[in-house]
């Protein structure tokens, strides 16, 4: 693991021909600037033979260029040799804050250990607080190893390899890929608790608690619960009880997600009422929200998606298969798009039951929407001449 390749060979051969002091790995052996584009959060106690699968997978599938793709991983990047100044005075002063902070940086990759032992990390905390609750726009991935060596992850919307293999949606084909996460890591991400973390100094501890505030770390815990516990909570609005449903509801809740990509298997059979699980989803949807992918939900959750969409920020709203919005429910569907007129970019009502007369509806949001760039209406009863009244919007 990193904590013995540091004493055997970061240290050593990094260390200055006087004796004193030294530099960071990368200074000592890059040929040029290495401006990072991904921040890796990580404990050092896992194989380093691991960690190396999760990134080569992450970047597999993003779709990222050995050429143009830095990770900026802490054991390379620090100076070892003089650890008290890369910490700095404060939390915005150390090298991990900063690093994300800088504009290259995409995003976070979180390789969690195959115990997930991440989330008892307290710098880890502090990095996955970065990426999901204060608010910054960065992307954050989450990466572990399967007992076979194969490693997947979890990936801030759908990437790159949800593009390019598989079949059907591409919400359905990043729900596939992602039903590999090993389940014992999403339960340990549904137990997280913040506030006990640990790290190696107590005052370093006490200063992540300080800088993120305990509220804070409570949202924290909620909206890490809500990023892991998607794919779960879409198997359980199907074959789940509404006691077991609303264990991984109540994080979502709490949370301060921007993405939320749910799809729901109607081969199985329902035991749980379908209209009943859509409308405990859609009372729990966070206003934080940004893209929305609800694929066969039942429409009951529209009621929560429009009052997501009033708050304005929503960029991708798909809802294929939501049963028939046709009528009334499409009309305040539609009400509500308006308030993201110009945040709004891929609309996808694929399958949803819309008729003729929901053009009117339709036609009368499209010229106010502004970024738009897809939408999305197959299969559905709109025939020629409701192509015709949908051109001139």
């Amino acid at each position: 693991n990193l904590y013995h390749l540091n004493e055997y060979v970061i240290v050593k051969s990094t260390r200055n021909t006087d004796d004193e002091g030294g530099t960071s790995l990368v200074e000592r052996v890059a040929k040029g600037e290495q401006k990072p584009t991904w921040f890796v959060s990580h404990q050092w106690a896992e194989r380093i033979k691991d960690f190396i699968a999760c990134l080569e997978q992450h970047a597999r599938d993003r779709g990222l260029s050995e050429e143009t793709t830095y990770y900026w991983v802490c054991a390379y990047a620090n100076n070892q040799h003089d650890l008290d100044a890369e910490m700095g005075e404060k939390i915005e002063d150390s090298s991990f804050h900063r690093t994300i902070e800088e504009e290259g940086i995409e995003g976070i990759v979180a390789v969690l250990g195959r115990d997930g032992g991440a989330f008892s990390r307290m710098w880890c905390i502090l990095e996955m607080y970065m990426a999901v609750a204060s608010g910054r726009a960065k992307l954050f991935d989450a990466y572990a190893l399967l007992p076979s060596g194969k490693a997947v992850g979890l990936c801030d919307g759908v990437v790159h390899i949800d593009t390019t293999t598989g079949t059907g949606t591409l919400a359905s084909r990043k729900a596939k890929r992602e039903a590999e996460f090993p389940g014992a890591l999403l339960d340990a991400a549904l137990g997280v608790k913040s506030a006990s973390a640990h790290a190696s100094k107590k005052k370093d501890k006490e200063a992540i608690v300080a800088y993120i505030g305990e509220a804070q770390l409570r949202v924290l815990d909620a909206t890490l619960a809500a990023t892991f516990s998607s794919s779960r909570l879409a198997e359980l609005m199907r074959t789940g009880t509404l006691e077991e449903l609303q264990r991984f509801i109540e994080p979502l809740r709490a949370s301060r997600l921007r993405k939320l990509n749910l799809v729901i298997d109607t081969s199985t059979r329902a035991r749980l009422d379908p209209a009943e699980a859509a409308r405990a989803l859609g009372e729990a949807l966070p206003d934080t929200l940004e893209e929305i992918r609800l694929e066969d939900v039942h429409p009951a959750v529209v009621d929560g998606v429009c009052r997501v969409l009033r708050n304005g920020r929503v960029r991708v709203l798909e809802l294929p298969g939501v049963g028939n919005l046709s009528g009334d429910i499409f009309a305040r569907l539609m009400a509500a798009v308006k308030h993201s007129a110009s945040t709004l970019q891929s609309l996808n009502l694929d399958s949803c039951g819309l008729a003729l007369a929901d053009v009117h509806a339709l036609a009368a949001v499209l010229p106010k929407l502004k970024n738009l760039r897809e939408l999305r209406l197959p299969n559905n009863d709109l025939g020629d001449e409701g192509a015709i009244a949908l051109a001139p919007a």
